[in-house]
């Protein structure tokens, strides 16, 4: 079913300059990512089967399939059907969504807090998140979180990616960068977004600095916008901030296996 979807996907992804095709665009592309596909549930495919069904009469005639059938129906015996895959994607998804809530519910605990705060986590501290999330309520394990998400970067990254960074904080990050000179109203607006993005999904990747929206400030993202030596304390000060979410206080390279 997966190749078939992904395929009807790709074939109106052609037919942009059709409003209502453009219109559900951005789920077409989506369809066609190996992510979206990971933990899909049932609910979510008859979503997706209603929104693009009228879709279906845009593509065009040479390239749709004709099956021709010829045989009687039959019915025969009651057999009952276990779905173990689907059953384990939803078992999956209902599993993410318990682990977003209860974090987000957590979000004064004192590691939690720490990570929000953009303050470096110590052993304890991650031993903290550990008996947190792989507990959850005695509803949870190591096991089932290793299946669910396999083995993150860490369990502080993690845990900042769900609860998102203090803005305060991200903008307290970049204070002493801001206040040591003048800039240009275009490069604070740049400075902007990335406290944006911060406060969202709580760590970033300095390669985003040179893809969308940041390119929409300059076609070469951030080497467009700043001269090198500030481009390098731009990315110094994101290195921080990652860092104050994986590593322990003592400096070593404290990583949370799994």
């Amino acid at each position: 079913m997966q190749s078939q979807v992904r395929e009807i996907a790709g074939l109106r992804e052609d037919k942009q300059s059709i409003p209502v095709v453009a219109a559900h665009m951005p789920l077409i592309q989506e369809l066609q990512s190996d992510e979206f596909w990971t933990d899909v549930t049932l609910s979510q495919l008859e979503t997706i089967r209603k929104r693009l069904r009228d879709l279906v009469k845009f593509i065009e005639r040479a390239k749709q399939k004709i099956v021709c059938t010829d045989f009687e129906d039959e019915i025969g015996p009651d057999t009952e059907v276990v779905l173990t895959e689907l059953a384990s994607s939803i078992d999956s998804a209902h599993y993410r969504k318990k682990v977003m809530a209860f974090l987000i519910a957590q979000r004064e605990h004192p590691a939690v807090l720490k990570l929000r705060l953009n303050v470096r986590l110590t052993a304890f501290d991650i031993r903290s998140l550990e008996s947190l999330l792989y507990d959850l309520c005695r509803e949870g394990s190591r096991e089932k979180f290793a299946r669910t998400y396999g083995k993150p970067e860490s369990l502080g990254a993690f845990t900042r990616r769900t609860v998102g960074l203090d803005r305060e904080a991200a903008k307290k990050a970049f204070g002493s960068y801001l206040a040591g000179s003048s800039h240009n109203s275009m490069q604070i607006r740049f400075i902007d977004q990335i406290i944006d993005y911060l406060t969202r999904n709580g760590v970033m990747d300095d390669g985003l600095l040179y893809a969308q929206p940041f390119t929409d400030f300059s076609m070469r993202g951030l080497d467009g916008l700043f001269p090198e030596t500030e481009a390098v304390d731009i990315m110094q000060i994101l290195a921080m901030i990652n860092k104050n979410a994986d590593w322990a206080s003592t400096g070593s390279a404290y990583k949370a296996g799994i």
